[in-house]
């Protein structure tokens, strides 16, 4: 079960205590969803079970929280969808939100572009005039013989104005259908400076292509690299700028963690992870 922990008072910093544990998840939202075919999936699904948490609280309403999470993890990948606890009274008492639109059972269709099977890596960002927005990481079971369905992925980006109760139709930051590349582990900010700005990073996996590319020979291939790549929306996630590499660490080189901070003046830091995998006595990895 996800949990919170609630502040007993909130300020002078040095009188804070923390008040009991708040259960904010229950049962799996997605028990009636038949949708995603569980039993037709690779790897199983563990019912029931919430992991990855993220949390954000609104600069406008400190009492409005969104804490998101992987909902029915597998065992190979992903959830059955992400979904959202909100909270308005502090963290007393949370609603549960199956509606971010990000897969099958959270509400996606072909028509609003979320019709995945599952989803994972979820994060939320809250701007300064309280508009929240999430970032899902959306895909399909990779199982042979395998198809281009296999490969279609996306981040999927939508925003909430009414403090995490319901969520617009996402958007498509990218989205890739190759098996030669892969977005991963993705962020979400709001500028605090300017409203208007919010900013995704993430990493993109790049695999040599060939005549017998696989999702399989990606997993094993020692060529490879993982550059930071960047999108923006200027408009309070309404539309997105077309993403961009900014920074690639090289062949059988590797960025992760990629997530952004603004500072006061405006100015953006990314701060990331980056693997060298050097090989010079022999364990390359």
């Amino acid at each position: 079960a996800v949990l919170a922990l609630v502040a007993a008072t909130a300020l002078p910093a040095s009188n804070l205590a923390l008040g009991p544990l708040v259960q904010v998840s229950g049962a799996t939202p997605f028990m009636g969803c038949t949708l995603d075919n569980v039993s037709g999936q690779s790897g199983t699904a563990y019912i029931g079970s919430e992991v990855e948490p993220w949390i954000d609280v609104n600069p406008a309403n400190a009492d409005n929280m969104i804490g998101v999470w992987q909902q029915d993890r597998w065992s190979n990948g992903g959830s059955r969808g992400n979904v959202a606890g909100v909270t308005m009274n502090g963290g007393a008492s949370w609603t549960i939100v199956n509606g971010l639109k990000t897969s099958l059972c959270t509400g996606g269709t072909a028509a609003n572009g979320g019709d995945y099977q599952r989803a994972t890596d979820p994060w939320v960002t809250f701007g300064p005039t309280g508009i929240a927005y999430q970032l899902s990481l959306s895909f399909n079971d990779v199982a042979p013989p395998f198809t281009t369905f296999d490969f279609d992925h996306a981040l999927l980006a939508s925003r909430s104005t009414n403090g995490g109760l319901t969520w617009s139709d996402p958007i498509r930051v990218i989205r890739d259908t190759a098996p030669t590349v892969f977005n991963d582990k993705q962020t979400i900010t709001a500028d605090p400076t300017n409203p208007n700005f919010v900013y995704a990073a993430w990493d993109r996996l790049v695999f040599p292509g060939s005549e017998r590319a696989s999702v399989v020979a990606s997993f094993r291939t020692s060529s490879f690299s993982g550059p930071f790549w960047f999108a923006r929306s200027t408009n309070a996630g309404a539309t997105w700028e077309p993403a961009r590499q900014i920074y690639d660490p090289g062949q059988r080189d590797q960025t992760i963690g990629n997530q952004i901070v603004v500072q006061p003046n405006g100015t953006l830091v990314n701060i990331f992870i980056e693997f060298n995998n050097e090989n010079a006595k022999g364990r390359r990895g």
